[in-house]
């Protein structure tokens, strides 16, 4: 299977109800955040600049660990390439280097040492997810992602 190029991202984004114009821009504006930038450091304490960004459309790089089940809309992203997905049972276990992700349509599976950027409206705070029965403390929804 294969990612999406950047030009097709943008029209997923347009066929999300965005123009080619306001998708491009939209995945140019993203603000980057890094994994390293989430917590405060030995800590699982959100960091200032984290808690600043919630719900705003940010990008984050990193690697789609594998599905749980095919014709999925999520998945979750990894900072280090993960050959297994990274099952949590509740806020407490959450690692502080995966970010849950609600995509816009179907997700096509990478290599899981594959690098992307994923875009989307980042949400902060413990919430069970339930199609996917994950507990999560960052999400990023109404995301897409694209090669690297």
């Amino acid at each position: 299977m294969r990612i999406l190029s950047r030009r097709k991202a943008l029209l997923l984004a347009v066929g999300a109800g965005l123009s080619l114009p306001q998708a491009a821009r939209a995945q140019e504006a993203a603000i980057k955040l890094a994994f390293s930038e989430m917590y405060q450091p030995g800590s699982m304490e959100f960091s200032v600049r984290m808690k600043r960004l919630d719900r705003q459309v940010v990008r984050v790089a990193g690697f789609m660990a594998p599905p749980l089940k095919p014709d999925a809309n999520f998945f979750v992203l990894t900072s280090l390439p993960m050959a297994t997905c990274p099952y949590c049972d509740d806020a407490g276990n959450w690692p502080d280097d995966i970010v849950f992700v609600r995509t816009l349509s179907v997700v096509r599976a990478t290599e899981f040492d594959r690098r992307i950027a994923v875009t989307g409206t980042l949400e902060l705070g413990a919430e069970l997810d339930k199609d996917s029965g994950f507990v999560s403390l960052v999400r990023l929804m109404n995301a897409y992602y694209s090669r690297i």
